[in-house]
């Protein structure tokens, strides 16, 4: 069997998920030794005939072999820069020493923001959040503390980016904490009743210390994600403003409710939940969200992993334009956007991790034709027209 043959029969084990890790490194193995681009012409032919719509199983089977071409590039031989093309024309545009990968429709060369100096790149946001007790005082956290910051009885552990409170027996007197993240923070909270929390940058969440009572209630700005304890004689409810409250059991489920946001979301992962919107309200089933803006819209065609993806360390940007990326960027890496003349419509599609510095990740939008310029050491991004 010649190398082209054997080549195609591995890259096929990867798409239809029978590929092992030795199969992995063998086409890393090629990868290296293809200095004239001969194994990355044949990986293109074999991708060139694949459906326009790969099931989603297999697209993340692809995101491996991308991976694997990905960790080539770390290693200090001479292997070319690769694009791999779908039947479509999107190309994948591979960001060396990111371990991640980027669809995007149509791939351009970079342009003026390559030449910008590391000077202006902003870091990626981090753990870091601020506690407010009861008593008023406020407690900086960050991912390298690991301490009980109150014990009594409710204790309040951290350990890195994480938040927990432990209820000792016969506690009843009830305290308000409040946990906020800044722009370019997040942190993840375990609740008095055992509930999980991740909040995203620039949220808060208020609480009590001790649940009692017929209900457990919470209230929240931004956007964060619950895995609730299930306590069917307590009722959870986490209420956003005067008019909106999420109503469950025991579920997980994501709220986005940025006020930059036009409007509400609630997504529910599994579980039940009841949405209320004043006097309107609404049960959701798993994979289905609701968005409350004067009334409450339901629909069951959302992309749930693209919705918690924030939680999972990574951007989907799948069917997303590019005001609504240039929103999240603006929150996580705490910069301030600026349009110059009318923004470009262009609708993205593909992931990146949350770890990259802000020059990578406009690399990676730049491919898709849209110009950027970093302004402020960092801290202003302009989008050009």
């Amino acid at each position: 069997m010649d190398k082209s043959t054997h080549i195609s029969q591995l890259l096929k084990q990867v798409l239809d998920g029978s590929a092992t890790a030795d199969v992995l490194a063998e086409l890393q193995l090629y990868l290296r030794e293809d200095e004239e681009g001969a194994y990355t012409a044949q990986i293109n032919a074999v991708l060139n005939d694949l459906p326009d719509h790969l099931p989603a199983a297999n697209q993340g089977e692809l995101n491996h072999v991308v991976e694997a071409v990905l960790a080539v590039e770390k290693q200090p031989v001479k292997v070319k820069r690769m694009r791999f093309y779908w039947p479509a024309a999107a190309a994948v545009l591979l960001l060396a020493a990111t371990g991640t990968f980027f669809l995007l429709r149509p791939a351009k060369p970079l342009t003026e923001l390559a030449q910008q100096t590391v000077v202006n790149d902003a870091l990626p946001g981090s753990s870091k959040a601020t506690l407010t007790l009861d008593d008023g005082a406020v407690i900086t956290l960050d991912s390298a503390g690991n301490q009980v910051l109150v014990k009594g009885a409710v204790n309040i552990r951290q350990q890195g980016g994480k938040l927990s409170y432990d209820v000792q027996d016969g506690a009843a007197t009830v305290g308000y904490n409040t946990l906020r993240t800044p722009r370019g923070g997040q942190f993840q909270l375990t609740l008095p009743d055992g509930t999980g929390v991740w909040l995203n940058a620039a949220s808060s969440i208020r609480f009590p210390t001790v649940f009692n009572g017929n209900e457990r209630k919470v209230e929240v700005t931004g956007e964060a994600y619950f895995e609730v304890a299930k306590n069917a004689a307590m009722p959870f409810r986490v209420k956003v403003d005067e008019l909106n409250t999420v109503e469950v059991l025991g579920t997980s489920f994501n709220i986005n409710a940025y006020e930059d946001e036009q409007s509400i979301k609630t997504t529910l992962v599994f579980g039940a939940v009841r949405v209320w919107n004043g006097q309107q309200s609404a049960i959701l089933k798993p994979g289905e969200q609701a968005q409350a803006a004067n009334g409450i819209r339901t629909t069951n065609s959302v992309n749930v992993n693209k919705v918690v993806a924030w939680k999972n360390g990574v951007f989907d940007f799948s069917h997303a334009e590019l005001k609504e990326v240039m929103r999240q960027l603006s929150r996580w890496y705490d910069i301030e956007v600026e349009y110059q003349g009318t923004a470009p419509t262009t609708e993205f599609w593909g992931k990146m991790g949350r770890n990259l510095s802000l020059l990578q990740v406009l690399k990676g939008l730049e491919g898709a034709g849209v110009k950027f310029r970093i302004e402020n050491n960092g801290k202003k991004l302009v989008v050009l027209p």
